[in-house]
């Protein structure tokens, strides 16, 4: 039996300093003090059991009993969490002790010291897993309890040093990056996010956003160009990369952004999104001509238009300038004639036509075609001056078509009253007449036009004296002569 009466709870107390029989003293008053409920008598014996205890583990339990004792009995919570907080510092990763240094704090509102907490024993531990585990409730404390995003990204940032593998952690330090705009952090978290994934394509979209992060946060287009070039080898089908890449060559690269804008013209639908893609053609010919100077390069993405829209005359119209600088004839000729199957404005189909005809003369020495070119041009429109202009060059050069032109243009000028005009033509209808009837008609229609609308007698006697040797026998032809002589 065990002795009750205060005396002998004395006489042990005092045996306490005696440490060879303190081990036994402190087993004999337990149940003393358990039994006459003195919770005081119990917390100052477990400062005895404390230097006692050899573990770890049996430090805590001790403490944690004398939390307890704080908390029921005494009904001291702030003693009760300091106790907690002590033994916590002890053994970090029992969980127990933690859930009730948590329970304690929440009471309290004692969340600045659970922070301490936490943070101590994180600094303090030399194991990583306890180490990763502390600075995760650290970082859920300063968040959640103390509203100190900052804080709680200091400690993301501890866990992921140790963990860089952490894709939990990470997704907390992205979304406390942007509530800070703390910008060279997140750059930080999505690199390493962009380690951690396995699949091209995710990794890709990581690179993308933190090209955007670069190029619209941090103004480093530089880096951002690296990183979009990243992404673009893991998702080369990425249009949203591609645009991203293509702004940011205008002014650096003339050839790479070349080959990124044929890059967005192979994965852009040519039907879902046929306009996108026509205007992208009409990009890229613009760089390989103005940029890189490689005229025929822009005619191949030209003529990739045309595939699509054979009728756009603006692109035409490019295609026509460029190969008139390539000298390329065969295709001008091909591409104007499209242009004027195509024109609806009569003065431009007219000076399309007139062009073709220019072409065929200079290029490919066809006065023929030419004159058909002028013919239909001057049909619709007898006062076109170039066409008129050129189908009498023709006459004059070409002997062959002389009576062609002659019977083109005479109606024209007939109408038009250019009678001095008129009458150079009907000369080269002369010319080219071997039938003296033919000719001596030919003068005397000369002479008449001289004669009645131009006013010169004189020429007109001499052009009918030129119409003699044809007819000479025509009675009527002699009586002219002497009447203008």
């Amino acid at each position: 039996d065990l002795p009750w009466h205060e005396g002998a709870i004395a006489a042990l107390e005092s045996m306490l300093d005696d440490e060879e029989r303190k081990q036994r003293v402190v087993e004999v008053l337990r149940p003393l003090y358990q039994r006459g409920d003195d919770w005081k008598g119990l917390v100052k014996l477990n400062e005895e059991r404390l230097q006692l205890a050899d573990l770890p583990d049996e430090k805590v339990e001790v403490l944690m009993n004398s939390a307890l004792l704080y908390e029921e009995q005494g009904g001291d919570m702030e003693k009760a969490f300091g106790t907690v907080r002590e033994a916590f510092a002890l053994v970090p990763d029992n969980e127990g002790t933690r859930e009730q240094l948590e329970r304690l704090a929440e009471a309290l509102e004692a969340w600045p010291r659970l922070a301490e907490s936490y943070r101590n024993a994180a600094e303090a531990t030399a194991d990583e897993f306890i180490k990763r585990r502390l600075y995760d409730h650290l970082a859920t404390v300063c968040d959640e309890r103390l509203d100190d995003p900052r804080a709680a990204l200091k400690a993301l940032r501890k866990l992921v040093e140790i963990e860089p593998g952490d894709v939990e952690a990470l997704e907390r330090m992205d979304m406390m990056c942007m509530l800070l705009a703390d910008w060279d952090t997140l750059v930080e978290v999505l690199e390493r996010k962009a380690d951690n994934e396995t699949a091209d394509d995710e990794r890709a979209e990581v690179l993308l956003r933190l090209g955007e992060l670069k190029h619209d946060m941090l103004q480093d287009s530089d880096g951002a160009v690296q990183v979009y070039e990243r992404a673009l080898e893991l998702a080369p089908e990425s249009l949203m990369t591609l645009d991203r890449l293509i702004e940011l060559y205008v002014d650096r690269d003339a050839e790479r952004l070349a080959q990124l804008i044929e890059q967005r013209i192979e994965y852009t639908d040519a039907f879902e999104a046929a306009d996108e893609r026509h205007e992208l053609i009409l990009r890229g010919a613009k760089v390989y001509e103005e940029k890189l100077e490689r005229p025929e390069e822009a005619i191949r993405m030209l003529r990739l238009a045309t595939d699509s829209r054979p009728e756009d005359l603006a692109v035409l119209r490019s295609l026509e300038r460029l190969f008139t600088g390539q000298e390329a004839y065969d295709d001008l000729l091909d591409n104007l004639r499209r242009q004027a199957d195509l024109v609806e404005e009569t003065e431009a189909r007219h000076a399309l036509r007139n062009k073709i005809g220019d072409l065929y003369i200079s290029q490919f020495d066809n006065a023929f075609d030419a004159l058909e070119q002028y013919r239909t041009v001057i049909g619709e429109d007898p006062d076109n001056a170039p066409a008129i202009a050129a189908a009498r060059k023709i006459g004059e050069k070409y002997d062959e078509l002389r009576l062609e032109v002659s019977a083109l243009l005479e109606p024209v000028l007939q109408e038009a009253g250019r009678h001095q005009e008129l009458v150079e033509i009907m000369e080269l209808r002369f010319s080219a007449q071997t039938d003296p009837i033919e000719r001596a008609r030919t003068l005397n229609g000369i002479a008449l036009i001289q004669e009645e609308q131009l006013d010169e007698p004189g020429k007109a006697a001499a052009t009918l004296l030129r119409a003699l040797p044809e007819t000479p026998e025509e009675r009527q032809l002699h009586d002219d002569i002497n009447r203008l002589c």
